[in-house]
């Protein structure tokens, strides 16, 4: 989903582009529905001040507790200083309780390149500078015999999918290579729904390339977005105006794969990338986007990088809350720092030059 750009102000100015073949317009609310032919606002601000909310999460031991939430300025969600819970902290070097990062001399510097979710909700972490895979559930890391690795995707059945630059592999548990497959062009990502494995390639093409037991799919068929754990849509994210913090959600149906919803999200900040788009189970969607926001609202404040997680209704991709994090500022070449987990939530690797903090938290 990205890489880190360094530190967010520098290029922030640049994007101003807009995209996905409709006249975007200034959203207000809860970010607006958009019906191409003709477009239509959906439901207006009327302009008077929010009473302050709170937002309970469901309970769940040991994770996050009931929070004060303001709404944003441009009329969105609240904004939440969650209370993230840390399930592991990692050193930097190449032991079990480490992993790998490297400052090369000439060349662009890495950390862990993905972190991906097992079926049981495991964290598993791509350390392709150690050139394995780390499992959080207790197993043994898995050796990765793959080139400049970028994306790690878990199947139900306990494989991994990982891909390069060029190829895409199936692991088994042990490490033993089930299947290689070579893409027609450098992957953005990989995702595995049920027995079907999908790679997002430049130019933002979905492509399903075969089946997580390493049958090959010849017909490589391309697909609007990436497939929801709840078996019902695809859903895709697209940054339309950077410098306005605008972000374009769409969801298309996933039997008939007609659009379901299009809708245009304001950040309230201006947006470097967008780092997730995934869903839970329940079909939930995970939207975060990485940024820069002015503490307190004030001009002559330094503006802060953090990172806003939003919830989304799975049918009309309607904000329903929103959390927000810290961001990683180093320079360190990633995929994809967070992922959803099928119970809810998300795992999220934040990173310092001491080590590496798996955090587990939720916008719902």
């Amino acid at each position: 989903m990205g890489r880190d750009e360094g530190l967010l102000g520098v290029g922030l100015a640049v994007c101003a582009a807009a995209i996905v073949g409709v006249m975007l317009l200034p959203a207000k609310g809860s970010g607006r529905i958009i019906d191409s032919d003709p477009v239509r606002d959906g439901p207006e601000s009327d302009g008077e001040a929010e009473p302050e909310v709170t937002i309970t999460p469901p309970p769940r031991a040991g994770s996050l507790k009931p929070v004060r939430a303001h709404l944003l300025p441009d009329g969105g969600p609240g904004t939440v200083d969650a209370q993230s819970k840390v399930l592991v902290s990692f050193g930097w070097g190449s032991s079990k309780a480490q992993l790998g990062r490297a400052r090369p001399r000439d060349g662009q510097p890495e950390a862990p390149m993905s972190v991906a979710a097992d079926a049981a909700g495991n964290t598993w972490v791509l350390d392709q500078v150690n050139s394995r895979i780390v499992r959080l559930g207790g197993e043994a890391p898995i050796p990765v015999g793959l080139r400049k690795p970028r994306d790690l995707a878990v199947a139900k059945n306990g494989n991994a999918i990982v891909v390069s630059e060029s190829t895409a592999l199936v692991l088994g548990g042990d490490g033993h290579q089930v299947a290689e497959w070579k893409l027609p062009l450098k992957p953005e990502g990989v995702y595995a729904d049920g027995d079907d494995v999908y790679v997002g390639l430049e130019g933002g093409a979905t492509m399903r390339i075969g089946d997580t037991l390493g049958a090959a799919d010849a017909q490589r068929p391309e697909l609007p977005g990436w497939p929801t754990r709840d078996g019902r849509s695809y859903v895709s994210a697209t940054l339309a105006d950077g410098a306005r913090g605008r972000v374009v959600v769409m969801g298309f149906d996933r039997a008939s794969k007609e659009r379901r919803f299009i809708r245009e999200i304001a950040f309230g900040m201006p947006v470097m990338n967008v780092l997730l788009i995934d869903s839970d189970a329940a079909g939930v969607i995970y939207l975060a986007a990485m940024g820069e926001r002015v503490p307190g609202g004030g001009y002559l404040a330094e503006p802060v990088p953090v990172v806003d997680l939003l919830c989304l209704d799975p049918i009309d991709g309607k904000p329903l809350s929103r959390t927000e994090l810290p961001a990683n500022t180093s320079a360190d070449e990633t995929t994809r720092e967070m992922a959803a987990l099928p119970g809810g939530g998300v795992v999220y690797l934040l990173r310092s030059e001491g080590g590496a903090e798996l955090r587990r938290v939720d916008c719902r």
